[in-house]
């Protein structure tokens, strides 16, 4: 599963003497470029800079040769000065007939003994390669990750390996004993038809972000969406880049939630093939709405493995309210208010929501209770009332705010504030339909929690932005979708101090959530490149794919993009 063609040295590397290169920006681009053109047969790449070419240090460079349909084939260059080992690897392209599409370029910057376990690879997996002695087989950043080459502990996966299809990469590591083990850590660049794209933990940086970049990467997501949609209707739910393989397992919140995200892309800029895959997910939605029972018999629910879920009922209908809003189409309008008539059934006098889940045999209440739910529930019942103003449900969403106002979250100090985006969209339209001091200040509150927590000064740059340590993407994607809400009401309603602080949060989550997008950069050492592209990977070790991870990431780039123009 692994792949290293190339990645034998012809002989121990003496490279933790040799001077650091320290390529210039345009330099590693220059050279990326020149591999580009030279992997694809031209002789007429611009030469070096002469102070380059006579570089006389021993010099270790990869070239990962990609036609972006299957996994990359990495070239390993060995020689004394940068122009030669450059050279060295593209002779050893030059002797197979590889399609190139795409080239990746590394070359090592500085290197280090290494021993096991490593103890920072949590954190800087993706940052370094291994050379392992006594083979001297050379192993680049991105195969480590990808290919799960450190295990839990962080000492060397023998067992992937021997789990592993017959590979050069696996016959080579099979059993070794691992002394005088190196690390190295590279200058990156990557290269296409698009031009040549400076790397860090094998994605591209990212430059000054305009709106269409938003909508690309919002139309990539969606994309993979597309493709991810199977044909009665459902979703792959979650799919593992690394080993080809799809998760069995369901969630039909998170199929609600997904189509709903479709649904708001289509509306954003139309695309006839993504309104096809979201309608015929919306008609698989149907498939999982049965009656209720008490105490609300009679209505609609959202049945999730044979489960009655607040948030089922809300997600519906906020995917059903969005195709409304796309299309114009009225079709599903008495379903919404059915689903709606549960969210009213168990709210209490009070305005509090419960039970939050139910057996959908016989209605028993379940004990769980989900921090999420009541903000979805205000969120769906608001975006009914859009559609239906006069029911009852702007009342019940005001009564239900309050309950979470001034009963539930009463006493919590800021940095407890549950970090809600569900409960900040619903607060922004709730204060806008019925404007009240009281939502407009928690909502103020809860995003200023959220501002505070975001890593701001991190030790790795692509954790600017994020939450936790390590970070992951979907924390900050629901975050940046809460924060664009809160900079809406205090852009309208409030200070222009907190609107400015809300608006660089959200600009440093975007960011953040960018790092995780399978790109052309980012899939060359995947067994299948083409299936990954657009998704958002959970985290910078952890690349599965989860639906509900690549419906926030989109509805946070759209949210982005309107407030940009």
């Amino acid at each position: 599963m692994l792949i290293a063609s190339c990645g034998v040295l012809h002989q121990p590397p003496d490279l933790l003497s040799a001077p650091p290169l320290q390529l210039t920006n345009s330099e590693i681009l220059d050279l990326t470029n020149y591999v580009l053109e030279r992997a694809r047969g031209s002789n007429s790449a611009a030469e070096l800079p002469a102070s380059r070419r006579r570089d006389q240090a021993e010099r270790l460079v990869f070239v990962t040769a990609s036609d972006l349909a299957s996994r990359g084939e990495v070239y390993v260059g060995q020689a004394i000065g940068i122009e030669a080992a450059i050279d060295n690897a593209l002779s050893k392209l030059a002797e197979e007939s590889t399609a190139v599409t795409a080239v990746q370029l590394d070359v090592v910057e500085s290197v280090e003994p290494a021993s096991f376990p490593i103890k920072d690879a949590s954190f800087t997996a993706g940052l370094f390669g291994l050379i392992i002695a006594p083979t001297n087989t050379a192993i680049l950043p991105g195969e480590i990750v990808a290919g799960n080459l450190l295990d839990r502990k962080r000492n060397l996966n023998h067992g992937y390996l021997l789990r592993a299809p017959a590979s050069a990469l696996r016959r080579r590591l099979e059993g070794l004993p691992i002394p005088n083990t190196q690390r190295f850590t590279t200058t990156s660049a990557f290269a296409d038809d698009r031009g040549p794209r400076l790397l860090y933990r094998g994605q591209p940086q990212l430059g000054e972000i305009e709106p269409k970049d938003l909508i690309a990467s919002a139309l990539a997501g969606a994309l993979y969406l597309r493709r991810a949609l199977k044909s009665d209707g459902s979703f792959v739910y979650a799919y593992w880049p690394k080993t080809d393989q799809e998760r069995r397992d369901y969630n039909v919140l998170r199929h609600a939630g997904t189509t709903y995200s479709m649904f708001e892309f289509v509306g954003r800029t139309p695309h006839d093939g993504i309104e096809i895959a979201a309608r015929r997910a919306l008609a698989k939605l149907r498939d999982f709405i049965h009656p209720c029972p008490a105490p609300a018999k009679g209505e609609q629910c959202v049945v999730d493995g044979g489960t009655i879920k607040l948030g089922g009922n809300a997600l519906a209908i906020l995917a059903l309210s969005k195709h409304f809003e796309t299309t114009g189409e009225p079709t599903h309008l008495d379903l919404m208010r059915s689903l709606a008539r549960y969210i009213l059934a168990v709210q209490q006098p009070n305005g509090e929501f419960h039970p939050h889940m139910q057996r959908a045999r016989d209605g028993a209440p379940m004990n769980q209770v989900s921090i999420y739910y009541p903000g979805e529930a205000l969120l769906a019942l608001l975006r009914l009332h859009h559609i239906d103003p006069d029911g009852p449900w702007l009342d019940a969403a005001a009564r239900g705010a309050r309950y979470l106002i001034q009963e539930r979250d009463i006493d919590l100090p800021r940095a407890d504030l549950p970090h809600d985006h569900w409960l900040l969209y619903a607060l922004n339209e709730l204060h806008r339909a019925q404007p009240s001091d009281i939502v407009f200040n928690h909502a103020m509150e809860i995003a200023r929690a959220i501002a505070n927590g975001q890593n701001s000064t991190p030790e790795f740059p692509d954790w600017l932005g994020s939450f936790y340590k390590p970070p992951r993407s979907t924390p900050s994607s629901t975050r940046v979708e809460g924060l664009v809400a809160a900079f809406e009401l205090a852009r309208d309603f409030g200070s222009a101090e907190d609107a400015a602080m809300f608006k660089r949060a959200i600009d440093l989550g975007v960011r953040h959530v960018l790092h995780h997008q399978f790109r052309p950069a980012s899939v060359l050492f995947l067994p299948n490149p083409q299936r990954a592209l657009g998704g958002f990977r959970r985290g910078f070790t952890s690349y599965e794919i989860r639906i509900d991870y690549v419906q926030h990431a989109i509805s946070a780039l759209l949210g982005y993009e309107r407030i940009s123009r």
